[in-house]
C-alpha cells in the first residue's frame, strides 16, 4: 500500500494525459454516470431509519454509555476524514459530485488509505448513530446505504477512472483497498 512507501505523500496525483483521452469513446460521457447522488441517499437512510424508529422503535441492547462514547468517537473521526478528503477536492478545484468530470485521482491524504472516504465517512457516521441510538433500523441503514454505495455508485465511478486513467488507476486500485 502506498502508505508503507516513504515517498506516497510526494507523488503527484494522477491526471489525465490529454483532453480528448479523458473519455474512452466519444459515446461516453466523462464522468462516472451514477445516478444516485450519494448525499442524498445518505439523508435518506437516516430519514426513514428515523421515521421507523418513531413508528415500530426497536432497540438493541448495548450498553449505554460504551455506545454513546463509541458512537461520539466513530461520527467524530468520519467528520475528519469526510473533510479532509472533501478539503482535497475543494482546494485543486475538482467536482466532488460523481456526476462531474474527474481530472485527476488523489493519492494523498486519507486516499493513502481509502479509495473511498468519503462514502466511508458517510458509513460511519452512519454507525454511529446507530450506537447513540441503538436503533436497529439505522444498523439496516448503514448496510444498505453501504451496498446500494458500493453497487451503484462506486462500481461506476472505478469503471470510468479506469477508462480515463487506464493502468496508472489499476496499479492505484491494487496499493489501496475500496473502503479500509
Amino acid at each position: 500500500m502506498s502508505e508503507d512507501r516513504p515517498d506516497a505523500e510526494a507523488e503527484p496525483p494522477l491526471r489525465a494525459e490529454r483532453p480528448e483521452d479523458a473519455a474512452a469513446s466519444r459515446d461516453q460521457p466523462d464522468h462516472a454516470n451514477a445516478r444516485l447522488h450519494p448525499p442524498v441517499l445518505f439523508v435518506v437512510c437516516i430519514a426513514s431509519a428515523a421515521l421507523l424508529h418513531i413508528f415500530f422503535s426497536f432497540r438493541l441492547p448495548l450498553p449505554e454509555g460504551l455506545a454513546n462514547s463509541m458512537g461520539l468517537i466513530l461520527i467524530a473521526l468520519a467528520v475528519f476524514l469526510g473533510g479532509a478528503a472533501a478539503g482535497l477536492f475543494l482546494r485543486s478545484g475538482e467536482g466532488l459530485p460523481p456526476s462531474t468530470p474527474t481530472n485527476q485521482v488523489f493519492e494523498t491524504g486519507p486516499y493513502r488509505f481509502t479509495r473511498n472516504p468519503i462514502y466511508l465517512a458517510m458509513a460511519m457516521i452512519l454507525l454511529g448513530l446507530f450506537l447513540m441510538s441503538r436503533s436497529a433500523w439505522l444498523l439496516a441503514a448503514t448496510f444498505i446505504f453501504t451496498y446500494l454505495i458500493q453497487n451503484l455508485v462506486i462500481r461506476k465511478e472505478e469503471a470510468y477512472l479506469t477508462r480515463k486513467f487506464k493502468d496508472a488507476y489499476k496499479d492505484y486500485q491494487r496499493r489501496v483497498r475500496r473502503w479500509i
